[in-house]
Parts: C-alpha cells; sequence; structure tokens
C-alpha cells in the first residue's frame, strides 16, 4: 500500500509519527518533516529537500530516504568531499555550481546524478560504478576516457564546448541529449549500444555520414541543424524528428524503410519526403502544415496517421486529392480535414477522425468502418 502526500503539506505539529512497514510514502519534502517519520521500510518514492549542507550530516541517520534534491538554489558546493554525501543515497537532484569532486565521494549506492555544473576537471573514478542515469548542464573541462562508467545509460549534456573523442562515452550507453556543441561528432563518438538521439536546440554542427551507429532507433534533430547528407542516418531508425524550419531537400537515395514516426514541420517541394519513406508500410506523421504540390501517393503506407501540431493553431490542415499513397488502408486524422469524397483512395476501409461534424457525403462508400477519436 502506498501513501500518497502532496508536497505542500508539511509535518510540524508533531516530533515523530510511526509508520507501518507494509505502507510506503510517496512524499516530497524538506529534511525536517521527512525526519520525523519513523519505519523500517524504505521510501523509494521519497525525495527529501536539502536547504543546507549541514543537513547532509542529519540525513546520514535516516538510511530509509534514498533521494535527495538541493532544494531553491539554497546552497553551494564548491567541492564535494570523501565523507560529505551519505553513503545510502540513490538518487540525487541539484542545480549546484561544483568545481570539482573528490573520487570516492559519492556514494557507491548512487544510480542517478544531476548538477548544474562542473567547473573543474573530472578525474577516473569520480562516479560510482553503479550510476546509470547522469545529467549535468554544462560541463566546462573536456571528458576524458574511462571517466564515465561503463554502467551509464543514459546521459544527458547540455553545453559541451570540446571535441567528444572516440570511445569517451561508454560502451552501453543507450540514451544521450545532447544540446550545444560547437564541435562535429566523429565516428566513434557515439557507442554502437546507442538507441536514443536528442540533438537539442543549439546544436548546429554536421552530422557526418556513418558517425550515427547501425542501431539507432530514435533521432530527434532541433531547427539549427545543418544540411543532412546520404549515409546519415541509420536504416533502423523507427523514430525521426526533422529540425524545425527545415528547409533542405533530403538525399534522393536516403530511405529509412523501419520508420514508424516521422516528425517535420512543413511538407512541402522543398523537403520532399517520398522517397525518404517509400517503403514504409505503417506511419504516424506528425506536421505542422503541408505546402504546394507534394504528395505520398507512391509510398507504400497501408496506415497513416496525419496528426498536426496542436500548439501551433486550432485551424485544419487541408488535404487534396491524391495526396494520400494509393495503398491506404486505414487512416487516422488529427487536425485534418478534406473536402472532396475523392481524397480518400478506394484501397482505404478504415477512417478514424476527430472531427465530430464530418459530412457523411466526403466519407466515400468504400469505408466500412468510421470512428470518432480526440
Amino acid at each position: 500500500m502506498k501513501l500518497n502526500i502532496h508536497y505542500m503539506n508539511k509535518i510540524t505539529q508533531v516530533d515523530t509519527i510511526v509508520l507501518h512497514s507494509s505502507l510506503d510514502l510517496n512524499y516530497i519534502a524538506k529534511l525536517n518533516s521527512l525526519k520525523r517519520l519513523v519505519s523500517n521500510r524504505v521510501f523509494k518514492s521519497c525525495v527529501a529537500q536539502i536547504t543546507i549542507v549541514e543537513e547532509l550530516e542529519i540525513l546520514k541517520n535516516h538510511r530509509n530516504l534514498k533521494n535527495i534534491t538541493f532544494y531553491n538554489n539554497s546552497s553551494s558546493i564548491p567541492m564535494i568531499r570523501v565523507g560529505m554525501i551519505p553513503s545510502h543515497l540513490v538518487s540525487i537532484e541539484s542545480d549546484l555550481i561544483i568545481t570539482s569532486i573528490e573520487p570516492g565521494s559519492l556514494p557507491q549506492t548512487l544510480q542517478s546524478l544531476s548538477v548544474m555544473e562542473i567547473t573543474g576537471p573530472i578525474g577516473i573514478g569520480v562516479f560510482p560504478a553503479n550510476l546509470n542515469t547522469l545529467s549535468i548542464y554544462t560541463v566546462r573541462k573536456k571528458l576524458e576516457k574511462e571517466v564515465l562508467p561503463i554502467s551509464l545509460t543514459s546521459l544527458s549534456i547540455c553545453s559541451y564546448d570540446h571535441p567528444l573523442d572516440p570511445d569517451v562515452l561508454p560502451q552501453g550507453l543507450i540514451e544521450f541529449n545532447f544540446h550545444y556543441s560547437f564541435e562535429d561528432l566523429q565516428f566513434g563518438s557515439i557507442p554502437n549500444s546507442l538507441k536514443v538521439l536528442r540533438l537539442g536546440h543549439y546544436y548546429s554542427q554536421h552530422l557526418n555520414p556513418y558517425v550515427l551507429p547501425k542501431g539507432l532507433t530514435t533521432l530527434m534533430m532541433n531547427e539549427n541543424a545543418s544540411a543532412i547528407q546520404l549515409d546519415s542516418f541509420p536504416n533502423t531508425l523507427t523514430e525521426l524528428h526533422v529540425p524545425m524550419f527545415y528547409n533542405k531537400p533530403f538525399p534522393v537515395d536516403m530511405q529509412l524503410d523501419n520508420l514508424k514516426y516521422l516528425r517535420i514541420d512543413y511538407i512541402h517541394p522543398p523537403v520532399p519526403i517520398t522517397n525518404l519513406i517509400r517503403n514504409v508500410k505503417s506511419l504516424h506523421l506528425l506536421f505542422h502544415k503541408i505546402e504546394g504540390e507534394t504528395s505520398l501517393y507512391d509510398t507504400a503506407i497501408e496506415y497513416l496517421y496525419l496528426d498536426r501540431y496542436k500548439s501551433f493553431t486550432l485551424e485544419l490542415a487541408t488535404i487534396k486529392v491524391g495526396f494520400l499513397p494509393k495503398s491506404l488502408k486505414k487512416l487516422r486524422l488529427s487536425g485534418v480535414d478534406f473536402k472532396s469524397s475523392d481524397v480518400i483512395p478506394q484501397s482505404c476501409t478504415s477512417l478514424t477522425t476527430n472531427i465530430k461534424d464530418l459530412d457523411p457525403d466526403l466519407v466515400p462508400s468504400n469505408i466500412k468502418f468510421l470512428n470518432y477519436k480526440k
């Protein structure tokens, strides 16, 4: 059984509350409240908010509290030293700017670490061997080989102004969020284990051919990305987010046959996507606007979900005759309408739409299944 307490509620009127060992607790609160709870159970969903560094010493006596966050930017730790951090912690989240971390000062039990900035060099042995998730907003000094533990599966770095040398990222990394860099990724920079790569708004470097690993399944790019080259994308991609306002054509011979989800702002002639998805059978296509004489007619798509961004406008996008794939069997539309019964090809037998008052005269006779879905 789990007890959920809203973070606005504070425990102040009693010195001690004894909880039954079968009761789990979901509560984010200052240590002053959480330290009053007594239980033999480890509270996996509790987060203790640390307001001053001295509270870390108090926390050492509360081993059932495994997760902490440094609250309201109230503390600064120029250097993390051995013995400062309680040895039983599993997760640390903070907006601290840290000058350096002594090797062995972070608990070996630590699985998740988030800090705002590390200004000094990061040596081998700083990060514990069991760390799974690491997020650092700014890394000032160059990362060297063997600094990141081989246990790491998720890494986020917002700002990093150095080359990312081959073999710096651990073999075993699955997810990498990389937002800002002046340096191109090199061959060998990204481990073959990586499945998800998110390049942020300020990543404006080239994605050279064969840099991305062959097993990558998700690639998210933002508006400052450079021209996409042939062999930049592995054919294993199932999800692709094309940069916002991207206006350069894809290489003619680039085909992503395993693609299931494509996000692109504008479906228009300057960025034809037909060759890219020519052999795809099922596709969720998220877009902002359809412009000009563009078409998905010559693709092999049998199931298509046309989904317009909800955040841009409440106006519907309109598809014309000849736009939809000739092989289409099932169609779902969200934020999209059509003005003629000839828009939907004869091969299509199922239509799902979020338009409640769709004119029945626009629905062709070949549609056997008509569904409404928000």
